[in-house]
């Protein structure tokens, strides 16, 4: 289980390099299947939407037979801001309503045709007319969310694409984007026992969401780790921690993942004794 979630995670940063959205890799699919951190994987499409700062690539995974497609985002910071706050209302094929972020949906739901087009095509190409194919869904910070997004209108829209117990869902410290109700955790766990959302602790982009946030960008701002001499988390003007403190304050109200929260503490480096 270790490996494969180490194997998700460098997908899923993978996908959020920005070469990937320039130069030679537009457009050339061999390029774009070197950079592949991993092996036994094949590219089976890419696809770059450079308005909108998205990248998303589907990859057949020969040791799991499972298609995994990954979501990057760069440079969308506003889809946090309140403006796009507003909760949207999703209903499941079982019933089950669960409101989300309405930035979040209505971000998905603007190439919601070419992303379905897509994954319909890569999952025939694959499993042919078969309902029994496996589908997992990967992201990384507004990547996982972007996942999680995907997942829910899956479940409302298109169900019979993969069913309920084909889809699995991976994000690693990914955006909270389901509004919550009584603290009551309007999970999809039963329909997709093995999907996480990893979390690093410490790591305040969970955290954005909810009247918390600007103590949380303040802290952040003031408080922030180096790593080689640069601020860890960026609040230069343009990124979402700095568009988060500067903007009006979300909603008070609560913030969940849709999926079992995983944390991880960070890692630590420590000098090897040498025994001299």
């Amino acid at each position: 289980v270790a490996s494969e979630e180490l194997v998700n995670s460098m997908l899923s940063e993978w996908i959020a390099t920005p070469d990937l959205a320039r130069g030679h890799y537009l457009s050339n699919a061999i390029a774009v299947a070197n950079t592949l951190p991993v092996s036994n994987v094949r590219l089976l499409s890419h696809q770059c939407f450079r308005d909108q700062g998205i990248n998303w690539a589907t990859l057949h995974d020969a040791a799991s037979g499972e298609v995994i497609m990954l979501f990057g985002i760069e440079n969308a910071g506003d889809l946090l801001h309140t403006g796009e706050s507003h909760l949207m209302y999703a209903e499941l094929t079982n019933g089950t309503r669960l409101s989300v972020h309405g930035g979040m949906w209505n971000f998905v739901d603007s190439m919601w045709g070419d992303l379905l087009g897509t994954l319909r095509n890569d999952l025939e190409s694959v499993f042919g007319s078969r309902q029994s194919g496996r589908l997992r869904l990967c992201g990384a910070g507004l990547g996982g969310a972007i996942a999680k997004i995907v997942a829910i209108k899956l479940h409302c829209e298109q169900d019979s694409l993969v069913g309920p117990e084909g889809l699995t869902v991976i994000t690693f410290g990914s955006v909270n984007v389901v509004g919550m109700a009584d603290v009551e955790v309007p999970a999809l766990s039963a329909a997709s026992p093995r999907s996480r959302c990893w979390q690093l602790i410490g790591d305040p982009l969970p955290l954005l969401l909810g009247p918390n946030r600007q103590n949380v960008v303040k802290h952040f701002r003031t408080r922030s780790m180096t790593l080689c001499g640069r601020r860890r988390y960026s609040v230069r003007p343009g990124s979402i921690l700095h568009n988060c403190v500067n903007d009006a304050t979300m909603p008070a109200q609560s913030w969940g993942s849709l999926f079992s929260i995983e944390q991880v503490k960070p890692m630590t480096w420590k000098k090897l004794s040498t025994g001299e």
